[in-house]
């Protein structure tokens, strides 16, 4: 499809997807402010304290560093929890919660399955949204819609459009997907990922993460370019929906995947500008300090892109 067509339906779309009402805010991230904060205004005791991601890198916190940050309060952009660690760990939601009265917020969840052709179970959801109404976290991002080869047709584009739209009403906001780790002998289909993603946004007004380790690890079992995977991605996608880089750090700065990973990303600041990056490591239990190490480093890559300098 014709870029200038996807903005068309981009006008059109949910939640004031129209890039005529994208602007950049003090942090010099893209977005419709106005738009996006009535669609996340859910009364709860925390909505006086609402604090908007920036275009800057954050980091995944797990439980294990709650003390550490609540103690030292490091310099950190903005904190991504996951939903399902929380659940049934009063001290770690309250924990949370007085970290999200000096950072900004997301949270993660990764249960939904949009793929299927039943609705999301209306447990997880309500657990969720009850969730998201304490905490107020600017993104609310998901797994991809399946776990298991999912095959882009028409017919599986009807469902996760459908399941996508109804979680985001039930949540009153919009929702991040991330791309998908894409599995060798997944059937042919009609749609291309990138293609496949591109019309869940135009029907649904959902942003995207563009998780930059499922990719090169696609591109890897596939036995395709990682690059010229990522240029279809942004080729095709509107910059405006990608809201969210993930980098998964490889726990190994000496081995080419670490390599590639910076690659990628440096390649995809210089496309599209500095946009918020979760920095997180492919080991269960990284050092904090370690994560701000890295975390430095990809802030160093978006503040020297050619993007950055230019705007």
């Amino acid at each position: 499809m014709r870029r200038r067509e996807r903005r068309r339906r981009l006008k059109n779309a949910p939640f004031g997807y129209s890039p005529n009402k994208f602007r950049r805010d003090n942090f010099g991230r893209v977005f419709s402010c106005l738009d996006r904060m009535k669609m996340n205004a859910v009364v709860s005791p925390l909505a006086s304290g609402y604090r908007l991601i920036p275009a800057d890198v954050g980091i995944g916190l797990c439980p294990e560093h709650h003390a550490l940050v609540l103690d030292r309060q490091p310099q950190v952009a903005w904190f991504e929890v996951r939903a399902e660690t929380l659940w049934g760990h009063g001290d770690w939601l309250r924990d949370v919660v007085s970290v999200g009265r000096d950072y900004p917020l997301s949270v993660h969840a990764t249960g939904l399955s949009l793929g299927s052709v039943t609705p999301p179970e209306a447990g997880y959801l309500r657990r969720l949204s009850e969730l998201v109404t304490r905490l107020q976290p600017d993104f609310v991002s998901v797994n991809p819609p399946d776990l298991l080869p999912l095959t882009y047709t028409e017919e599986t584009l009807a469902s996760v459009v459908r399941n996508v739209t109804h979680v985001q009403d039930t949540l009153r906001r919009q929702i991040l997907l991330d791309t998908p780790f894409k599995r060798l002998g997944r059937p042919e289909a009609a749609l291309s990922e990138e293609a496949f993603l591109a019309e869940v946004v135009l029907r649904t007004g959902c942003g995207i993460v563009l998780d930059l380790h499922n990719l090169h690890s696609s591109a890897t079992e596939l036995g395709i370019d990682a690059s010229a995977a990522l240029e279809r991605f942004l080729e095709t996608l509107e910059p405006e929906s990608i809201a969210e880089i993930h980098l998964a750090v490889h726990s190994d700065p000496g081995s080419a995947v670490y390599a590639a990973l910076w690659e990628l990303f440096e390649r995809t600041v210089a496309t599209i500008g500095p946009i918020p990056t979760l920095l997180e490591s492919d080991t269960s239990n990284p050092a904090f300090e370690a994560l701000q190490t890295e975390a430095a480093t990809a802030r160093s890559i978006m503040m020297n892109s050619t993007r950055h300098t230019a705007t």
